[in-house]
């Protein structure tokens, strides 16, 4: 009887002794997780602006009202179009960082750049700028000599010289497809030998950067004999 007693008493004790146990072990693990949640939840704020994007170069001048520009930034980054440093529009640049502008309106020239802002507000510095500028009128020529009907006579002066100017100056001048030299003052001189006797065509072309053409033809007659 006292034996069963004292057994009855220490499996008490043990079972009472183990709760009490595991349920501060069960509070040590929850402790744990509760810690490793708070890790989870608390995040490093994205504090780096991208990079300037990469604006690929316009055309220098168009005849067109409208022109489209494109280039590359960070993927998914708001992209905003600067007209002479002045925010104007605005995209988003797809997965791949790609991005266009389209119909940007040209008059007299503008100076074009971008910059980036990502999804975190970071703003980028800005691109590279490009100057771009709106010529509608077609480039002047003026031929000096020869004269439209002009008579060449002689072996001698088979070889004629083609001269005049051309507005603007910068404009490319062709006589009859072949590349004549202009000057700074926009004057042009370039030797022509004539073909068979007969009706010469001389086609003067003058084009400026932006594609407007102008040509002049005349036309000469060439005897051989003196």
């Amino acid at each position: 009887m006292v034996y069963s007693i004292i057994s009855l008493a220490i499996i008490g004790i043990l079972w009472f002794g183990g709760l009490f146990v595991l349920s501060h072990v069960a509070d040590f693990w929850s402790f744990i997780g509760m810690g490793s949640s708070k890790e989870e939840i608390v995040q490093k704020a994205d504090t780096i602006a991208p990079t300037a994007p990469y604006l690929n170069a316009p055309p220098t001048s168009t005849n067109k009202p409208g022109i489209t520009i494109s280039g590359m930034t960070e993927g998914k980054a708001k992209v905003v179009l600067l007209r002479d440093g002045v925010e104007s529009q605005d995209t988003i640049a797809g997965d791949d960082g790609k991005f266009e502008f389209q119909g940007i309106a040209i008059v007299d020239s503008v100076s074009l750049s971008v910059i980036a802002i990502d999804e975190a507000g970071n703003k980028s510095s800005e691109s590279r700028s490009y100057v771009v500028s709106y010529l509608k009128d077609k480039p002047i020529i003026t031929v000096d000599s020869p004269k439209n009907g002009d008579e060449i006579k002689g072996k001698a002066n088979q070889t004629i010289t083609v001269s005049g100017s051309v507005k603007p100056v910068d404009a490319t001048v062709t006589i009859n497809e072949t590349i004549a030299l202009v000057a700074d003052d926009g004057t042009f001189s370039f030797k022509l030998s004539l073909r068979d006797n007969g009706k010469n065509e001389i086609s003067i072309e003058a084009s400026d950067e932006a594609g407007n053409s102008t040509i002049e033809k005349i036309t000469v007659t060439y005897d051989e004999n003196d």
